[in-house]
């Protein structure tokens, strides 16, 4: 029989659970939490992470076949305008990559979706700060001063000077990560893109990589064109190595087995695609048949290859 001691202090299992029905806010990040309550502000939940929407893109040998399914959507046509003008934005920026890996600076490509009067900031830094410098590899912080150039011709002719010391350009990617309409007449948007520019430098100087966040202005002239009106450089992390650090002999050295050729070139998307329509679920990586289905392919993979290859053991 109980006490009216313990009466007063019993709590029951669901009294319990509805008391504790707010602890989970304690583990959210404060501006999350914030946001959730409508107190924060109305900008990115992590600002000091300009590029946590940027999505890694892998590049397989061998494509995959949802490509022939995404390039029948059209962009935008989902009730959200603005990725159809990222697409179309993101065309010149494609085409000046690839004109930047033939001939750098590749301005002649630039100029042609550059604003005559855009306004821009300089590309040259005012501050570097060292980050890391072990193992061959020199990191540094690198800001720009929002020291203003005016005119097409100006703005050019900083970036020259930004890219003088590359010999060869290898690698020029160009990513929206994040666009906002501003005006409807004209059709005005603002766009942050993300660089990551690499290559040999000039005088036997090595390799440097270059990252970091362009903040521009864009409004479109004619359907489907447009001209960026703003240029502003924030910021970059610059990496310089003497050497190269790594390079990838997987198809040299597997090129010719037909193991690789049938199962590794496709890449992991493909055969998540395979397994789904295999085992009828979704796309689901805690999904328990897509484990399932996913091991035994994998151990089938793993024989196939050792066994052709006896001087390699591959884990998956």
């Amino acid at each position: 029989m109980k006490s009216s001691m313990d009466e007063a202090n019993f709590v029951s299992r669901r009294a319990f659970f509805r008391s504790m029905r707010w602890a989970p806010f304690a583990f959210l990040p404060a501006p999350l939490c914030l946001q959730m309550l409508g107190l924060g502000p109305e900008k990115s939940f992590f600002p000091n992470f300009p590029f946590s929407e940027f999505h890694l893109k892998p590049h397989y040998p061998s494509l995959s076949p949802l490509e022939d399914v995404l390039a029948l959507v059209a962009p935008g046509s989902d009730g959200f305008p603005t990725e159809k003008y990222a697409f179309e934005i993101q065309r010149h920026l494609d085409a000046w990559s690839q004109s930047l890996k033939l001939v750098p600076p590749a301005l002649n490509a630039m100029a042609e979706f550059l604003d005559p009067s855009i306004a821009a900031n300089t590309f040259t830094p005012n501050e570097e700060i060292g980050q890391r410098f072990e193992n061959g590899v020199e990191t540094l912080l690198r800001r720009f001063t929002p020291k203003p150039v005016a005119g097409r011709d100006s703005f050019l002719e900083e970036l020259r000077r930004y890219l003088a010391g590359f010999l060869q350009i290898d690698i020029a990617q160009f990513e929206i990560v994040r666009i906002r309409q501003t005006a409807n007449n004209p059709l005005t948007v603002e766009a942050d893109i993300r660089y990551d520019i690499a290559g040999k430098m000039s005088g036997g100087a090595g390799r440097e990589e270059r990252i970091g966040i362009w903040e521009t202005l864009w409004s479109q002239w004619e359907p489907e064109r447009w001209r960026a009106e703003k240029w502003h450089p924030t910021e970059e992390t610059l990496a310089r190595a003497q050497n190269p650090l790594f390079v990838d002999v997987t198809l040299n050295a597997l090129g010719q087995t037909s193991s690789y050729r049938q199962q590794l070139l496709r890449g992991a998307d493909h055969w998540r695609t395979v397994l789904a329509g295999a085992s009828n679920v979704a796309l689901s990586k805690t999904s328990p048949r897509i484990r399932e289905w996913g091991s035994l392919t994998a151990r089938r993979a793993h024989s196939s290859l050792t066994s052709e290859i006896p001087a390699c053991r591959i884990f998956w």
